[in-house]
């Protein structure tokens, strides 16, 4: 059974960012950037959110939620198909 999961924020610099998300919601940002977006949890190319509590640490949302791959199977990679016989 899993347990209440946590995962790391991805922080999206964006031109018309700025520091209401650490001012408001006390979000740890980086220095110098303005954000513009805060992804609370994501599984996209560009950015694959990872767990930041319990045993599953630093595992990706993509192995621990869709796939429910066995911790002995970490970390995942990406099967790539082979091409249909023609």
């Amino acid at each position: 059974m899993l347990y209440p999961l946590t995962f790391k924020p991805i922080f999206k610099d964006r031109v018309w960012g700025g520091r209401r998300l650490e001012q408001i919601y006390q979000k740890p940002l980086p220095p110098g950037v303005p954000i513009g977006e805060s992804w609370e949890i994501s599984d996209r190319a560009q950015g694959q959110s990872v767990v930041v509590n319990g045993p599953l640490v630093s595992v990706p949302q993509r192995a621990v939620v869709v796939f429910q791959v066995p911790p002995q199977d970490w970390p995942l990679e990406p099967e790539i198909p082979s091409p249909p016989p023609n």
